[in-house]
């Protein structure tokens, strides 16, 4: 099963039991910036509920590809995506040496203390879950559950 198909069977399996439709609801979306120690990252939050940090694969992708495939955990939950840094509509670097597993464990914890998010869940999907491994890690007051999707255990390269 390649990480698409394991992503969409994760998917129908978290949608289950979710009510069909919330009709006639407003379902509250934001979306904005967040300074992490010098860096700009892009957010999107949607609905209401526990909150959801989702971690898109990659790096270079963006959160999009969730969409519309998630979407239906509104009714319950606060989604919250964001776009990693040099990813969609966050901020690029021009020294690479920017680009670590460390420096986006903090982007991702900036974004859960200016959202005030409180205790989470996390999703990662792809390289999006092995940087939630990695916050969880580091950040494990933070997380009451973690999601993994068609992810490694580890960025390192063996050879």
């Amino acid at each position: 099963m390649n990480g698409g198909s394991m992503l969409r069977l994760i998917l129908t399996i978290a949608l289950v039991g979710l009510s069909a439709s919330v009709q006639g609801a407003a379902i509250e979306r934001q979306d904005g910036y967040v300074d992490a120690h010098g860096v700009i990252i892009y957010y999107e939050s949607i609905g209401h509920g526990a909150p959801l940090m989702v971690l898109h694969g990659g790096p270079g992708s963006s959160h999009g590809y969730f969409l519309p495939h998630l979407l239906p955990l509104v009714a319950q939950r606060r989604l919250i995506f964001i776009d990693e840094r040099g990813s969609g509509r966050s901020q690029k670097l021009s020294d690479p040496k920017g680009y670590t597993l460390d420096n986006m464990v903090s982007d991702v914890e900036a974004v859960r203390v200016a959202l005030e998010l409180g205790k989470m869940d996390v999703l990662g999907h792809s390289f999006g879950g092995i940087l939630a491994q990695a916050y969880v890690i580091q950040h494990p007051e933070a997380v009451r559950r973690l999601i993994l999707a068609g992810t490694g255990s580890s960025a390192a390269r063996s050879e």
